[in-house]
């Protein structure tokens, strides 16, 4: 995706976010300037509540978007590999040689996953994807066939319910990572944000100098806010980044060992 949105690098962001609203509302202070002679007309500070009521529910609205998407993702992950961990158990049903070759297809196949979920950029993501695939086709391929050959069936074929319960988790994992908040409700939200702020300002006008301190604080806690949203908002560059302790440990568990 090639949005500003996943692209410029959060410090920046927060930066240019925190710089855009301080030159708003300093614009519209200095737009207000010329009424700080009069008496401050009634209704603006409710209006400018109202104006800061409806920016904070919009935020509000928009970080339990994204916070439902990051629950989703990791959600996901522990369901993909409690699937895989019980796959694995089940594997050790399967007679020899079907077993070892079994076996060695779910290491490489939980390694290739636990690459994905680690990939910070998208070749490498491509590229684990791709392994994954790969490897998803001929883990299948082969439990199937042993299943068919086991003189037992009716125990082995258990093996098929995770494995598929896994190969289902994956997919729903890569459409979680595509499910994110439009671009154009951010635009919007930070459009309004900006509006707030040149109100803010020229609301503060009509009484006499601007309080840079309390001002400012605030402006950085919005800052702050819009920056916990878009972070939420990026799977794999941000900072809030979904656990994958769950996926390593499997690895882990599941190599030869020494």
């Amino acid at each position: 995706m090639s949005a500003w949105i996943q692209t410029i690098p959060l410090p920046l962001i927060g930066l240019l976010l925190l710089g855009l609203m301080i030159a708003s509302t300093l614009l519209g202070h200095r737009a207000g300037r010329p009424r700080q002679s009069e008496r401050n007309e009634k209704g603006q500070e409710f209006l400018l509540s109202a104006v800061l009521g409806l920016l904070a529910l919009l935020l509000g609205f928009t970080f339990s978007l994204a916070l439902q998407r990051y629950e989703t993702r990791r959600e996901l992950v522990v369901t993909e590999v409690n699937a895989l961990g019980t796959a694995w158990l089940r594997v050790q049903l399967l007679a020899e040689p079907a077993r070892s070759e079994v076996t060695a297809l779910m290491r490489a196949y939980v390694a290739a996953r636990a690459d994905w979920s680690q990939a910070g950029s998208d070749e490498a993501e491509r590229g684990s994807l791709a392994r994954s695939t790969a490897l998803q086709d001929r883990l299948w391929a082969r439990t199937a066939n042993a299943v068919r050959a086991d003189p037992l069936p009716v125990v082995s074929a258990r093996l098929l319910d995770p494995l598929n319960e896994a190969f289902d988790a994956a997919t729903s994992r890569r459409a979680a990572e595509a499910v994110r908040i439009p671009l154009r409700i951010v635009n919007l939200l930070l459009l309004y944000t900006f509006l707030s702020n040149f109100m803010l300002g020229h609301i503060l006008a009509g009484y006499g100098p601007l309080r840079r301190v309390s001002v400012l604080m605030t402006l950085v806690l919005l800052t702050l806010a819009l920056v916990t949203i878009i972070d939420l908002n990026r799977p794999r560059a941000g900072r809030i980044l979904i656990p994958q302790e769950p996926m390593i440990q499997l690895r882990a568990a599941i190599a030869p060992q020494a």
